[in-house]
């Protein structure tokens, strides 16, 4: 170390480049990785282990925090209150000391689901109306899109995928979308709806406010 250390210096290099722990122990390494931008870690599993808590953390001054907050919800994060912030911390380090291994590496959502913070319903239905796509198929195959008998689709062999994919028609398509209709109309009593509250500001100047 002291030959490194006289090397970055002979080369105008900071000697603090390279530096060693003076004392051993876990609670050292972990003192170490907590304070550090990065950690690349070998040694043994609980050595590793201890290197990914320590860099899974995101440090936010307090004078930014909240916009921090709002950026994460606004693309799709979802920010936890103190209880579900409490309840991830129980399911990732159930004994309050050693996190779960059968948790490391694993997504987000599913940590949720874990922690009892979303369902799977709830993560499918995000999917679902985050995606342009007519068909979200949970736990069955895609064969299922032609139809099935235990899924709630109706037999076809078109398929189409609406304006997403340039179709007039979403979903699948089948003799109901083949037949005519005819719509027989009869005189039923008049009910029109007051324009004012929908059109009252553009039409009378006095409630236009600072519309022109």
């Amino acid at each position: 170390m002291r030959l490194i250390r006289a090397a970055l210096a002979a080369a105008g290099a900071p000697e603090d480049l390279m530096q060693c722990l003076e004392v051993t122990g876990k609670e050292a390494g972990s003192a170490l990785m907590g304070a550090t931008d990065h950690v690349v870690a070998i040694g043994g599993s609980g050595t590793v282990r201890r290197a990914h808590e320590s860099e899974s953390n995101v440090l936010v001054h307090a004078s930014v925090a909240d916009r921090f907050r709002a950026l994460c919800a606004e693309h799709g994060a979802r920010v936890c209150d103190a209880q579900e912030t409490e309840r991830v911390r129980k399911v990732l380090w159930p004994d309050g000391k050693r996190l779960d291994r059968h948790l490391v590496g694993r997504t987000a959502a599913e940590i949720a689901m874990e922690a009892g913070i979303i369902t799977r319903l709830e993560r499918t239905m995000a999917v679902a109306a985050r995606v342009d796509t007519c068909r979200v198929v949970v736990n069955q195959s895609t064969m299922t899109n032609t139809g099935g008998f235990s899924t709630g689709v109706p037999f076809t062999t078109v398929l189409a995928d609406g304006s997403w994919g340039g179709c007039g028609m979403s979903g699948n398509i089948t003799w109901s979308h083949l037949l005519n209709y005819a719509a027989v109309s009869r005189p039923i009593p008049e009910r029109r709806s007051d324009p004012r509250p929908l059109f009252g500001r553009h039409r009378d100047p006095a409630l236009s406010g600072d519309v022109a």
